[in-house]
This record gives structure tokens, C-alpha cells and sequence, in this order.
């Protein structure tokens, strides 16, 4: 059997790229380092297009990283903010449309998950 390996660099990931999860879809997940060098951010790679999209907890004022992400596109990781590490759980899904009703409604994008419940 022949293995194959692909380099995983985001290319807003300055100093490191960790992936930590992907699913049967193709779609993998982890975090990168930024230009800055103590800020993670989170970020989902399409193995199908090659491209990158930044994930940040709208709560993560330190720091965002996605851990796992299953079939159903749902994402588990955790952010820091000043009080400490928490954990969330996403949906790419209803962030793709949460993200257009606030986009529409600010007139621009954002790169914010949804929390769920």
C-alpha cells in the first residue's frame, strides 16, 4: 500500500498549522497560530476546493480552536476569553445562514459560529 501525505498550511497561520479532526466529507479542522505568535484561530479546510476558512467564537477574545467536526458538519472545540478556557459546539450550516442574516443586516461579513441551545 502506498501512503501519500498533503501539507496543511493555512496561509494565515504565521507560525503553525494543527489540524484535529476531519469527517467522511472531506472537510478537516484544527487551529493556526497567527502573525501575533499566541493567538490560535480556528479554521476548516475543504479537501475537495483547497480552501481555508478562519473559525472564531464570537465569545473567543483570546483565542478559538475546533477540535472534531462530524458528518453533519457540527464542530466541537473551545475558545479562551479572560476568565478562562470554555468549550462550544457549532454548525456550519446555520452559520453559513446566520451569517448571511447579520451580514445583510450590517452590511458585511463576519467570520463568527453560532452557538448552539
Amino acid at each position: 500500500m502506498t501512503v501519500t501525505y498533503k501539507t496543511l498550511d493555512d496561509p494565515l497561520g504565521a507560525d503553525g498549522t494543527i489540524p484535529r479532526g476531519i469527517n467522511d466529507n472531506g472537510q478537516i479542522v484544527g487551529f493556526y497560530i497567527d502573525s501575533s505568535g499566541y493567538v490560535d484561530d480556528g479554521f476548516i479546510y475543504n479537501t475537495r476546493t483547497g480552501k481555508y476558512k478562519t473559525l472564531d467564537d464570537p465569545l473567543g477574545t483570546e483565542g478559538t480552536d475546533a477540535f472534531g467536526i462530524n458528518d453533519n458538519g457540527q464542530i466541537v472545540g473551545g475558545y479562551m476569553d479572560g476568565n478562562g478556557q470554555r468549550g462550544f459546539l457549532s454548525h456550519r450550516r446555520q452559520r453559513r445562514q446566520a451569517a448571511g442574516v447579520a451580514a445583510a443586516a450590517q452590511g458585511k461579513g463576519t467570520d463568527k459560529l453560532p452557538r448552539m441551545g
